[in-house]
């Protein structure tokens, strides 16, 4: 009631939110119109965690919140519920759009005619990943924004004055674990990806069936992802292509429908 109470007073036109749920209803209760930009929904992966059955009014009440979206935009990698009160467009990948500083990276970090491979793990565990076995890997050097205390030759640890989007624009290959934004990024500027399967992942098995089915990278098993064991999936994923095969620019139909719904 509060949050619905501010928006009159500021005179909000539009919600545009991504998964939170509330402004959805606020919205709704203020008589605006509201965007909702989520390829899954706390209700999607609330709905599917163990116990979910003794709780259901938790449930109810996400389930309520969502459907109260003027329109739900789904940018790939979608997962499926039953919001039918609420309209889905499932739009193309949205991405930071990066810059390739290649030549800048090979001056800085000696790289020469190497493969240069870029790693983003997030919030994966890596105290489990056996880093000392990359110094093995001769012909690729590796390059990481995600904090380390490990010293290998062909491991390099970069701070901010490269961009995450400008790393992967920059790089032959990406290695990650399945996080949409990660991916969306390499497909955006064309780079095939080597991933570790993550069964607990409630997107992770609709990411695996998509890379699969339009080819775009490597999937590798807990085990092998954490042994390093690199070299063949890198030479896999560097014959595959990615140009054309993903459906990209997903902001530009959120933008169409945002000037349609301000306009109202």
């Amino acid at each position: 009631n509060k949050e619905a109470e501010w928006l009159l007073e500021k005179k909000i036109d539009l919600i545009v939110c991504d998964i939170a749920s509330y402004p959805l209803k606020s919205a709704q209760m203020a008589r605006l119109p509201s965007v909702l930009i989520a390829n899954f929904t706390w209700f999607d992966i609330f709905s599917k965690l163990p116990g979910a059955e003794k709780n259901p009014n938790i449930l109810k009440v996400l389930h309520e919140e969502y459907s109260c979206a003027t329109v739900h935009f789904l940018p790939q990698f979608e997962l499926e519920n039953d919001l039918i009160s609420t309209p889905r467009k499932v739009v193309g990948f949205m991405s930071l759009k990066g810059q390739c500083k290649r030549e800048e990276l090979n001056k800085n970090l000696l790289i020469e005619n190497k493969t240069l491979v870029f790693i983003y793990l997030g919030l994966y565990d890596t105290s489990v990943i056996q880093w000392k076995n990359l110094e093995k890997l001769t012909n690729y050097v590796f390059i990481t924004r995600d904090p380390h205390t490990n010293t290998l030759p062909n491991l390099k640890i970069l701070d901010h004055s490269f961009s995450y989007a400008d790393l992967i624009a920059s790089s032959d290959v990406v290695i990650s674990k399945c996080g949409y934004s990660t991916l969306a990024c390499a497909f955006h500027h064309n780079k095939p990806v080597v991933v570790c399967e993550r069964k607990e992942f409630c997107e992770g098995e609709k990411i695996k069936k998509f890379l699969l089915k339009n080819n775009l990278g490597v999937i590798l098993q807990p085990d092998i992802f954490n042994s390093c064991d690199w070299e063949n999936a890198i030479k896999r994923a560097m014959c595959l292509s990615v140009k054309n095969k993903v459906p990209l620019y997903g902001e530009n139909a959120i933008i169409e429908k945002i000037k349609e719904l301000i306009e109202l």
